[in-house]
């Protein structure tokens, strides 16, 4: 098998092609056409927000957070109906897919971005006038929290999970994907909630009951499993295929893979 080294390719983000980002930001614009989930108290959701987080898992940080925003920018333009915040749309994707790739770079520094990202959000939505109308009244409810808290123990299990994902090993990899794409999910989750309180401030009793009624928790586990279905296809289906990113990319596909098995 002939290994596609894209180490020293030019037209490169990071190390990843452009060409491999566009292709992905249009894979995202065209998802936002397929059939959407409506949302509690108004909006919908597109096919997109299924593989949100698995451009951070290819391409790493950077260039997951490149062909995010480019996909779902050019999404709001092709399919107004699913983006719920106009042209801004694109913020909610590019974090998703940031806070994924920062997570598969597996570093402590990388990981502590992400922390920065979870704090900002979790305490800027109770605390913050644009927001707290909501907000507050959200997590005094004991609504929300104990699920977002949940990201706190992802950012934590992380480097299990990169380990998972990085054996190839298909009955392994799903399970860390699954930890991946679910943080990725909350982070997503606490700065999605940020716009929705700013935008749509009322009826904060919405939220409580989309919380308490499992709506939104299971909204996340169905966009976690097909995520982590997907992107683990995907990701075993491009190593097969020989296709591999520089060490430094934090994609799932670094060159690195191949070059630590002695490292205890």
């Amino acid at each position: 098998m002939t290994q596609q080294n894209m180490t020293q390719r030019r037209g490169a983000i990071a190390g990843i092609p452009v060409a491999y980002l566009a292709i992905w930001a249009a894979i995202i614009a065209v998802a936002a056409i397929l059939p959407a989930i409506p949302l509690v108290g108004g909006g919908t959701f597109g096919g997109q927000e299924f593989i949100l987080a698995l451009p951070g898992v290819l391409f790493g940080p950077l260039g997951g957070l490149v062909a995010a925003a480019v996909g779902s920018f050019i999404a709001s333009l092709i399919a107004p109906a699913t983006a719920y915040f106009g042209l801004l749309t694109f913020y909610v994707a590019a974090i998703a897919a940031l806070t994924a790739g920062l997570l598969m770079k597996n570093t402590r520094s990388a990981r502590f971005w992400v922390l920065v990202l979870y704090i900002v959000g979790a305490l800027a939505w109770p605390l913050v006038p644009a927001f707290s109308s909501i907000g507050a009244y959200v997590y005094a409810k004991f609504a929300y929290w104990p699920m977002h808290a949940t990201g706190l123990l992802g950012i934590w299990a992380s480097p299990w999970a990169v380990k998972q994902i990085r054996t190839f090993d298909p009955k392994r990899v799903p399970q860390g994907m699954a930890v991946i794409s679910w943080t990725a999910y909350m982070v997503n989750h606490l700065w999605l909630s940020l716009g929705y309180s700013y935008l749509y401030p009322e009826g904060p009793d919405q939220w409580v009951f989309a919380f308490m009624s499992g709506i939104v928790p299971g909204q996340r586990i169905v966009l976690t499993l097909v995520s982590a279905i997907i992107g683990s296809a995907l990701v075993i289906a491009l190593h097969r295929a020989g296709i591999r990113f520089p060490d430094d990319s934090g994609s799932a596909l670094a060159e690195e893979d191949e070059e630590v098995t002695d490292v205890a």
